[in-house]
C-alpha cells in the first residue's frame, strides 16, 4: 500500500485507468466547449449531456470561439448515462480526509480528490494539463454544483499558471474592485448583490480568482450567484434569473446573472482593497 504513495508510476497508472474509460464513455457520446479564465484556455470534454448542461450556465460568459492554444484539457463524464465507473481507488477508505483529499496522492504531478457531497472523482495531471470529472448520477448533483461547478479542476489550474482561486467575492466600478472575504455566512453573497443591484459591478459573490502579476487583479470566475431562500425578498429585481424556484427550503436560491446584468459583469478589475463584511443590527 505504501509504495503506491511514493511511486509516481502506480499513480500514472491509475491517471492512465481513468483517461482510459473517458475515452470509452466519449465514444457515446462527446462535446467540446473551450472557456478562457484569467487568460489560460481551457478545453471542456463532456462526454456527459446532462453534465453539460449543469455546468454550462455558471461558466457560459467564458465561452470563446476558438479553441486553438488550449493549455488545460479536461474530461467529463458520468456513470448513469454511460455505464462506465471510475477507477477503484487504489488505496482504503483511510486516505480520504473531511475535505475529499487523499493523503499521500497528491504529489508533485498528480491531484486527487472525492467530494463527497457530490460524490465525484477529480484527477489532474500538472504535467500534461489534462484532468477528469466523473460521477455516479449527474442528477443528484446539490445545488451548489449548479452554481459553482468544477472548482477543485479550476483551482488545480489556475494554481498551475500563477493565479489562485479564492472564497470571496469582488464589487467594484471603473476605478477597480475590493475583494469581499470572510468565513461563510459572514455576507459576502448578499453584500456582493445589494452592490450589483445599485450599481456596481460584480466578479462573483462567493468564488473568484486572482493574481498578483503585473498587478493584483480579480477575475470573474461564475456568472451565478446564490442567497439563502429567507433573503428572496430582498432581490425581488433577480427573480427573473431565479433558476431553482422550487429548490427545497435548506437549498440556496441560484441566480443566473446573464444575459439580464451582462453590463455589470467584467472579465477582470484591478484590485483596490479588500474587506471583510460585518452582520450589524
Amino acid at each position: 500500500m505504501s509504495d503506491f504513495y511514493e511511486d509516481q508510476g502506480a499513480q500514472a497508472g491509475f491517471f492512465a485507468d481513468t483517461a482510459s474509460r473517458f475515452d470509452q464513455a466519449a465514444t457515446r457520446f462527446e462535446e467540446r466547449v473551450t472557456i478562457g479564465l484569467a487568460g489560460v484556455r481551457i478545453e471542456l470534454r463532456f462526454a456527459s449531456a446532462a453534465l453539460r448542461d449543469i455546468m454550462l450556465p455558471a461558466l457560459r460568459h467564458l465561452r470563446v470561439d476558438d479553441a486553438s492554444g488550449c493549455e488545460i484539457r479536461i474530461g467529463l463524464w458520468d456513470q448513469a448515462s454511460s455505464s462506465i465507473a471510475a477507477p477503484s481507488p487504489p488505496f482504503d477508505k483511510k486516505r480520504f480526509t473531511d475535505r475529499g483529499d487523499i493523503w499521500g496522492f497528491n504529489s508533485r504531478r498528480f491531484r486527487l480528490a472525492f467530494h463527497y457531497g457530490e460524490f465525484s472523482v477529480n484527477l489532474f495531471d500538472r504535467e500534461t494539463g489534462q484532468g477528469f470529472f466523473w460521477v455516479e448520477d449527474p442528477d443528484k448533483l446539490p445545488y451548489w454544483t449548479h452554481a459553482a461547478p468544477l472548482r477543485s479542476q479550476l483551482h488545480w489550474c489556475m494554481e498551475l499558471h500563477g493565479r489562485q482561486l479564492l472564497h470571496a467575492a469582488a464589487v467594484g466600478t471603473d476605478a477597480g474592485a475590493v475583494l469581499l472575504t470572510g468565513r461563510g455566512g459572514i455576507g459576502k453573497s448578499s453584500t456582493a448583490l445589494s452592490a450589483l443591484l445599485h450599481g456596481f459591478d460584480f466578479a462573483g459573490d462567493d468564488y473568484v480568482v486572482a493574481s498578483l502579476e503585473p498587478e493584483p487583479r480579480v477575475y470573474a470566475l461564475y456568472c451565478s450567484a446564490k442567497v439563502n431562500r429567507d433573503q428572496l425578498p430582498r432581490y425581488e429585481s433577480l427573480r427573473p434569473w431565479l433558476r431553482n424556484p422550487d429548490g427545497r427550503p435548506e437549498e440556496k436560491a441560484i441566480f443566473d446573472l446573464l444575459p439580464g446584468h451582462g453590463d455589470h459583469l467584467p472579465s477582470s478589475m484591478p484590485i483596490r482593497a479588500i474587506l471583510v463584511p460585518e452582520i450589524n443590527g
